[in-house]
């Protein structure tokens, strides 16, 4: 809204990824991560998963101070199964969270990133396939996500 009159341009969006950035895997769980994402046992794979709580803190000062939506991406696995229980995970952990997108090449690609300003993801070998967009998170204590 601008001097009272309603504006119709959407909202900035930001991306986060999942794995590595607002969550880590337990330790040494990832070979059991694998087996239950071949088996479809979703909510176990998500189980061994610890949610960063700095990252969770960041989100909701984004969506409390600014206007970005916030989005989140998982290269976990692509199984509509698999997004809805990420989904739901999310929803119980009450985190400001608009749209989960599950992927393994970057179905965010292309029209799909027109309304993204930023990607966040801790993998340095995806990191450039966001473009000019894609930031790398390593460490969420010194993470700034409006630079």
């Amino acid at each position: 809204m601008y001097k009272g009159d309603l504006s119709n341009r959407p909202a900035p969006r930001l991306v986060f990824v999942w794995e590595g950035v607002l969550a880590h895997p337990l330790k040494g769980a990832e070979s059991r991560i694998s087996k239950y994402l071949r088996k479809g046992a979703w909510e176990k794979a998500l189980s061994l998963h610890t949610t960063d709580s700095v990252m969770s803190h960041q989100l909701w000062r984004l969506a409390w101070n600014y206007d970005f939506g916030l989005d989140v991406a998982t290269y976990l696995s692509q199984d509509p199964g698999f997004v809805d229980a990420l989904r739901e995970r999310l929803d119980a952990e009450d985190l400001p969270i608009g749209h989960v997108n599950g992927t393994d090449t970057l179905d965010l690609a292309g029209h799909r990133l027109i309304h993204v300003q930023r990607v966040f993801d801790n993998d340095e070998r995806r990191t450039m396939m966001y473009g000019s967009k894609g930031r790398r998170v390593d460490d969420p204590r010194v993470f700034d996500p409006l630079y």
